[in-house]
């Protein structure tokens, strides 16, 4: 496939266009399975305003570079708020949501591919996305639950069964490829070795359709679902995350902080997973992220 123009490289992201309309955005962070730090979602921010205003766009396909798609916002030690005047403070505080979640709002239709750990963050950053085209080797979840961390935004009663979706965020439980298609949580499953020509095809066969055309239909899906309340649910969301994230004297959430801080990622892990580890397929990722 032609490209436009060759990759642009940003920190942590790759960007490109090709001569069929698809813009290819590749979370680029592989060495630790693209958690999704302060640098890469201003990357992602950026690409994202260029996407919208890029008439020539005609479908978006979102990529993870290495073994995984996203593991999540970077929660490793030493991690630092950004600076910010208290007139700045609400904005600040949700930046990370609204990007993540900031792609559903891109007039083109998006695709992901989903290879490894699609957790946290990274899982609503997937979930922003129109559609959804997972490796055999894809697993999904939410753990941040088990730190006392709150989701970027409540979209899982939107994309699947509502007992199922309590089950993920009430557990932080993962689930492999299999189980997520039959609970209608992704379009298809693919041998991981040929998730991105796959999903290249896919995003080919939308980019064949004419623009205008695809794209109001997306303005017509999208203000189905915002009826039934999926964008006052995220607005409201950022205020209940608000309040979880500055309520002090949690127990759990500050000795699980300690640990990560004092002791290492590892233990933070060993800490906040082991008492769910009697289930196999629930085992968390050894990496440093969410």
């Amino acid at each position: 496939m032609k490209e436009r123009s060759g990759p642009i490289k940003y920190t942590n992201l790759l960007f490109n266009v090709t001569d069929e309309g698809i813009a290819i955005v590749t979370l680029n962070h592989p060495e630790k399975l693209n958690a999704l730090n302060d640098l890469l979602l201003e990357s992602l921010n950026n690409v994202l305003d260029k996407i919208n205003a890029d008439d020539n766009v005609r479908v978006v396909l979102l990529l993870g570079a290495g073994k995984s798609f996203s593991t999540g916002f970077d929660i490793s030690p030493g991690q630092k708020s950004k600076e910010a005047t208290e007139t700045q403070q609400w904005e600040e505080m949700n930046f990370a949501a609204k990007v993540v979640t900031r792609i559903r709002d891109l007039p083109q239709p998006t695709l992901a591919a989903v290879q490894g750990y699609c957790l946290g963050a990274g899982h609503t950053l997937a979930h922003s996305c129109d559609l959804i085209i997972a490796g055999e080797d894809a697993k999904f979840g939410e753990p941040e639950i088990r730190h006392v961390a709150p989701t970027p935004a409540p979209i899982l009663p939107f994309v699947m069964p509502m007992r199922q979706a309590y089950w993920l965020y009430y557990t932080g439980d993962t689930i492999n490829a299999k189980t997520a298609l039959e609970l209608s949580m992704i379009n298809r499953v693919v041998p991981t070795d040929r998730l991105e020509d796959e999903s290249l095809k896919v995003a080919k066969r939308i980019a064949t359709v004419p623009p205008f055309a695809s794209q109001m239909m997306k303005k017509s899906i999208q203000v189905a679902y915002n009826n039934m309340g999926y964008s006052k649910t995220l607005e409201d969301h950022l205020m209940i995350r608000q309040i979880q994230t500055l309520t002090p004297d949690v127990t759990e959430r500050e000795m699980l902080t300690e640990i990560r801080e004092t002791q290492g990622f590892q233990a933070f892990l060993d800490a906040r997973d082991g008492p769910f580890n009697d289930d196999v397929s629930s085992e968390p990722p050894n990496q440093e992220a969410e």
